[in-house]
């Protein structure tokens, strides 16, 4: 389990500190500590990115974790990734009390 965490962690620096253009590959996501075998994972991918996000709450802006989950292929670059990111950022946090106003660029890719 540690070795995941360690292998999470690795993956989600490699990614926050890529430029835009950088293509994301398998140096950028890292498995779930409860992901699918690989063979089922191949059939059916399902990526679950988790980013940082600036929320306005009642008590005042703060720092979130979001998560979004990709049922197929990821974006093919790292700047794709966070553009879509940061306009699906608001949607994720609609419905509740709190706004997103942005992401913070920090991200994560697991596979599940």
């Amino acid at each position: 389990m540690r070795s995941l965490a360690t292998q999470a962690r690795t993956a989600s620096g490699r990614l926050t500190g890529a430029d835009d253009a950088t293509v994301i590959g398998s140096e950028h996501i890292s498995p779930e500590i409860n992901a699918r075998p690989l063979n089922e994972f191949q059939l059916a991918p399902k990526y679950i990115v988790r980013f940082g996000a600036q929320v306005v709450t009642a008590a005042g802006e703060v720092r979130r974790w979001l998560s979004y989950i990709f049922h197929g292929a990821l974006p093919g670059t790292v700047g794709q990734l966070r553009q879509f990111l940061t306009l699906q950022a608001p949607g994720i946090g609609f419905g509740s009390e709190e706004l997103v106003t942005g992401t913070t660029g920090e991200v994560e890719i697991t596979m599940a």
